[in-house]
């Protein structure tokens, strides 16, 4: 019996397997499964970065762009986390890669080490501060300090985190 033969010997029987819904169960790609699993690791990411702003209230993230909309193709941002002095997060644009960072927060200055994601360099960057507008408020209400020429995006999406702890990831190692 021939290839082609025997094909045409098993075709009925895989239609008639089918017709049943004996073979319906679902086909996972390996791609598929490589997505789900990411999903599973940011989510679980998210989880445990909220889970340590809760037990170290000192720590904030924030979102700054050079534009106040968020997502603008061609525009610049800045993820970072920032406790006490100490700052680290990430610049990007959307759609592109992105490079990590740490530094300071030295009085009206934010000093940065910045790691260049191609070629692993490390460069020295230093921006001005700003403060613009005043909060009234009856309780204690701080206000971080923009760098010069971006502005505060109150949401931070989870996006935004999975680029933070990959940095934070870095510097650690």
């Amino acid at each position: 019996m021939t290839f082609v033969t025997r094909l045409a010997a098993v075709r009925p029987i895989a239609s008639a397997v089918l017709a049943f819904g004996m073979l319906s169960a679902p086909v996972v790609t390996t791609a598929a499964l490589a997505q789900t699993l990411s999903e599973e690791r940011t989510q679980d990411l998210i989880a445990r970065r909220l889970d340590a702003a809760e037990v170290n209230p000192s720590s904030q993230v924030y979102l700054f762009g050079d534009t106040p909309a968020r997502d603008q193709i061609g525009s610049s941002y800045m993820v970072m986390e920032v406790q006490d002095e100490a700052v680290v997060g990430a610049i990007y644009m959307p759609h592109s890669s992105f490079d990590c960072f740490q530094g300071t927060v030295e009085g009206d200055r934010l000093n940065l080490s910045i790691t260049n994601s191609y070629d692993l360099t490390t460069y020295a960057y230093s921006m001005d501060l700003q403060t613009d507008g005043v909060v009234a408020s009856t309780t204690p209400t701080t206000v971080p300090a923009e760098p010069a020429g971006y502005h505060l995006i109150s949401a931070v999406n989870n996006n935004d985190l999975r680029l933070l702890e990959t940095c934070k990831a870095d510097f650690q190692s």
